[in-house]
């Protein structure tokens, strides 16, 4: 059990880390260690864990570009992270895809657009 706490911490630490780099694409090594982190813990757990390193390095976006994207508050991005298909990466730290992001604040706009039109 110490084994996959200790596995889970650290592959949190490192979800941080690439969080950290806000719009700016992380270094290969840390994507390739979050991978082998989550390998190592899909074969010991029987849930598989979403990749977070699987996602292109260059579109992964913190909350705060996600609500400057969206033009909300960052507040409002986590409330609304399942939409976005946000992994939470610290207490309220989450990394989104950008072309998730940037999709939906398209239809958003265009849903606005209709309803003042």
């Amino acid at each position: 059990m110490t084994h996959d706490v200790e596995l889970s911490s650290a592959l949190k630490c490192a979800r941080l880390a690439v969080a950290l780099y806000a719009g700016r694409t992380p270094p290969r090594w840390l994507l390739d260690h979050i991978d082998q982190l989550e390998h190592q813990s899909r074969r010991g757990c029987a849930r598989e864990t979403e990749s977070v390193a699987g996602l292109e390095e260059s579109n992964l976006i913190g909350t705060a570009e996600a609500a400057r994207i969206i033009g909300c508050s960052q507040q409002y991005i986590r409330r609304i992270h399942a939409d976005l298909d946000g992994h939470r990466i610290a207490r309220n730290a989450w990394l989104f895809d950008k072309r998730k992001v940037v999709e939906y604040a398209t239809h958003r706009n265009a849903n606005h657009r209709q309803q003042v039109g």
